[in-house]
């Protein structure tokens, strides 16, 4: 089958991540997109391939990686096309997921008693959810109760089985202390030179692999930028001093942990997330669905045009900026637990009126995880500038 590829503008999705972009890297990753797209017209699918590679470790994109993929499915590299149609998927393209599942994957649901025994969706006691693949022999594997909680979470990738956050598995944690890993980040004081030099602020998402001694050995990037100040944090975590191994039957495992990271001004947070949802109130920073705005960012973007007051105060002053807001998206669309993170400097009023239009917006399409909507938490700048 021969895919149509896109070539309609890079555009920031709505994710923790993206408003946090850098406009120059943002800049960078269009353009060697758009250069992409005219290799790729030229029917040069090997540099088209490259440049949509180099243009993706800048920012990863839907577009792109579905345009990767059909490079892939030229130059006859099956894997590959599944996997980058699966990144495509992974951030939102419907054409994408569906072409990934008819061609690339099976997912089967498959419904159990407590001691093993086959049985049926109105009469089960656990539910096994296993995805495989025709392009290799990986796997990943759940396993849940009724009240939903994550039971076992495991998952293989080159002949090796690796462990998520889950009931049976003792988390792999840095010196089994819920704070150690931010006290040591702190004291690396290059990280937070790099920050304040170049005004970075960001939001990103990394998955880090623990093996069985402790040592971290690999980090991913599944949402943000890889500005110099993550490139930095990504050296600090490989460096890091032994973490205490997960644990599954009394024996230490590889462990996937999935750390989410803030950083503004001098302000920084690390936090390891925890998928084992022995909270039914747990709320997500980011989940596989992630909440939209009815009509998506443009039509967010004329509701806050449309909305918003600029404080007359501070027209008179002359006073600009931006105010960082954090919330919560609930399971029925709405907006609760609205925190500034950082205001416009010297206007409270403007902060005000930010937490207004949030106040004022109608429902939200929620989050959803593993099919159920879920709370979120999300993050949003919102500018006021003179015009």
């Amino acid at each position: 089958m021969i895919l149509k590829y896109k070539v309609h503008v890079l555009f920031i999705l709505v994710t923790l991540t993206n408003y946090f972009v850098n406009a120059q890297t943002r800049d960078q990753s269009e353009v060697l997109y758009n250069r992409g797209n005219v290799a790729f017209a030229k029917k040069d699918y090997k540099t088209a391939d490259s440049l949509f590679t180099l243009s993706l470790k800048l920012l990863p994109h839907p577009d792109t990686y579905y345009n990767r993929a059909v490079c892939k499915r030229n130059l006859n590299d099956f894997t590959g096309y599944c996997l980058d149609l699966k990144g495509a998927s992974d951030f939102g393209d419907p054409e994408a997921k569906r072409i990934y599942w008819n061609q690339c994957a099976k997912a089967d649901t498959i419904y159990k008693k407590k001691d093993g025994e086959i049985t049926t969706k109105n009469n089960h006691e656990i539910i096994e959810f296993v995805t495989s693949y025709k392009y290799n022999s990986n796997f990943e594997y759940e396993k849940r109760d009724t009240a939903k909680q994550i039971i076992l979470s495991k998952f293989r990738t080159d002949n090796i089985t690796i462990y998520r956050s889950c009931l049976e598995v003792e988390d792999a944690m840095y010196k089994k202390e819920i704070d150690s890993l931010t006290k040591y980040i702190k004291t690396r004081t290059e990280l937070f030179k790099i920050i304040e030099e170049n005004k970075l602020i960001g939001f990103v998402n990394l998955l880090v692999l623990i093996d069985e001694n402790g040592k971290v050995k690999i980090t991913k990037i599944t949402n943000g930028i890889k500005d110099s100040a993550v490139t930095k944090l990504i050296d600090i975590l490989l460096e890091s001093p032994n973490w205490s191994p997960a644990i599954y039957n009394n024996k230490a495992v590889k462990f996937q942990a999935d750390i989410s990271v803030t950083y503004y001004d001098k302000e920084f947070s690390i936090f390891v997330n925890s998928h084992s949802n022995k909270s039914a109130h747990k709320t997500f920073n980011v989940v596989e669905e992630m909440p939209e705005f009815p009509g998506g960012v443009v039509e967010m973007m004329k509701y806050i045009q449309k909305t918003i007051l600029y404080p007359q105060m501070a027209k008179e002053a002359g006073l600009e900026g931006k105010c960082f807001l954090k919330f919560v998206i609930m399971p029925n669309g709405k907006i609760v637990n609205i925190e500034v993170l950082k205001g416009v400097p010297g206007c409270r009023e403007c902060d005000k009126e930010a937490i207004k239009t949030l106040q004022k917006m109608p429902l939200w399409k929620p989050g959803k995880q593993n099919g159920k909507t879920v709370p979120v938490f999300f993050n949003l700048p919102i500018n006021f500038e003179l015009r």
